[in-house]
């Protein structure tokens, strides 16, 4: 437990496998470090996701193990995309909220050509991306900073944007939206939460029901062509998680 509680699981690749095998999501039976234990004893979502708890999370191999696997649903969400004509070859593709990068993983493994860029609040993961993927380019950025610092931060020349299972852990996803619509990426944005009425995650802050993600994300579609559905997720809440895909209007469906 002492190295858990250090947080500095993540770079010994020994560990790393042995965890992998061990670690299957919630698993009660796997150890975890006593701030994230205190935490989710608290039910108290919004104490769940404060930073220095990220920090932490994304150093312990659980989070490696939860990532790799979502390779399935990651490729149907990346599928998805392409099939309403959405062209990925040759793209900048930013993830917001990447994680350890496992979204881009799967991308790079579908668009050997395209630039990835990954933005995460936690410097822990970006550190882990440098470390281990570096043909990603990492930054520390967080979706609930002010729109200026945001966007000066991670730069609005991607031509895609991704934001998946992200926005339920904001306490202003209003904000978050806006900020990534401020990226103003040149193909897309996609967006994705959980289904809200089969998700029962105690670290969620929000659940959006069909109905209820359509509400919030019409606002949002003026100078956009928008379609709001469901993108099938293997593992996921229902089967499936809310999308909203915006592309810019002079785009059209290409």
């Amino acid at each position: 437990m002492r190295r858990m509680d250090a947080g500095d699981c993540n770079f010994d690749d020994e560990t790393i496998d042995r965890m992998l095998k061990m670690w299957q999501f919630d698993n009660a039976a796997a150890p975890y470090p006593t701030a994230l234990m205190s935490a989710h004893n608290s039910g108290d979502a919004i104490a769940m996701n404060r930073r220095e708890l990220m920090e932490l999370s994304y150093r312990l191999p659980y989070s490696l193990a939860y990532e790799t696997a979502q390779q399935a649903k990651y490729s149907a969400f990346l599928e998805l995309i392409e099939d309403v004509g959405v062209v990925f070859a040759g793209a900048t593709i930013l993830d917001a909220g990447c994680g350890l990068g496992g979204l881009l993983q799967v991308a790079h493994a579908r668009y050997p050509d395209a630039r990835l860029r990954g933005v995460e609040c936690a410097k822990s993961a970006i550190e882990f991306i440098a470390a281990k993927r570096p043909h990603i380019e990492g930054v520390v950025a967080d979706l609930a900073d002010d729109t200026q610092t945001f966007v000066g931060r991670v730069g609005a020349d991607a031509d895609i944007v991704l934001c998946t299972e992200v926005l339920e852990h904001l306490i202003d996803p209003a904000q978050a939206l806006r900020n990534l619509l401020t990226l103003d990426p040149r193909r897309a944005l996609a967006v994705t939460v959980p289904n809200g009425r089969a998700d029962v995650a105690s670290q969620h802050i929000h659940f959006w029901s069909p109905e209820s993600w359509r509400l919030f994300i019409e606002p949002y579609a003026d100078g956009w062509d928008v379609e709001i559905g469901a993108c099938p997720g293997p593992g996921s809440p229902g089967g499936f998680d809310n999308m909203a895909l915006f592309r810019p209007q002079a785009l059209g469906s290409r």
